[in-house]
């Protein structure tokens, strides 16, 4: 599958009420984190079973699906987290990272209660499909200032200049005027 890139969304689209249905025995089947990952972040909106062979009268104008790929990850997560969330946790990430739009606030409550260990992973793991810059705001806008952190030191930028900014942050005495101060420099 990953050699050959045969595209993933058949696996839904050949029958997609009886796959949805059947979510937690797809899971088990495959049970590797690595495929799992790679089947949401190819999912599509599109309806793959019209759209492989545009020669039989299905064309690319009647195989748009639109939210599949959102309904897809909706329904992918709760299986996910129900079977095991510390195995899976990459890929819960990547159904939140592939949603339209991506939903980074999310993601990042996701990565709230891991430890320290678990979150640097998580964390570099979200930050190569995701804009860092993104990924730093929204941190500051949850007003998490060590996960913004956490995502600063991971980004190409000049440490002097996030570590002014959070210092500043962080020295403010009180939180109401701390979330203002965020508040501004978003």
């Amino acid at each position: 599958c990953r050699a050959n890139r045969i595209g993933l969304n058949i696996v839904h689209d050949h029958a997609p009420a009886a796959f949805m249905a059947d979510l937690p025995g797809f899971v088990r089947q495959v049970d590797d984190p690595d495929l799992l990952n790679l089947f949401a972040t190819a999912t599509r909106d599109e309806d793959v079973s019209k759209s492989m062979d545009t020669g039989m009268g299905g064309g690319p104008s009647e195989s748009k699906c639109p939210g599949e790929n959102n309904a897809m990850s909706c329904a992918l997560r709760p299986v996910l987290q129900l079977l095991d969330q510390q195995r899976y946790m990459p890929t819960m990430l990547a159904t939140l990272v592939c949603q339209s739009p991506a939903d980074i606030p999310g993601v990042l409550q996701l990565l709230s209660p891991l430890d320290a260990e678990a979150r640097d992973a998580a964390l570099t793991y979200l930050l190569y499909p995701s804009d860092v810059d993104t990924v730093y705001n929204t941190a500051l806008g949850m007003y998490d200032l060590p996960l913004a952190l956490a995502v600063a030191q991971r980004s190409q930028h000049d440490p002097r200049e996030y570590l002014t900014a959070l210092g500043e942050l962080h020295a403010t005495a009180s939180d109401d005027y701390r979330r203002y101060e965020t508040d501004v420099q978003l």
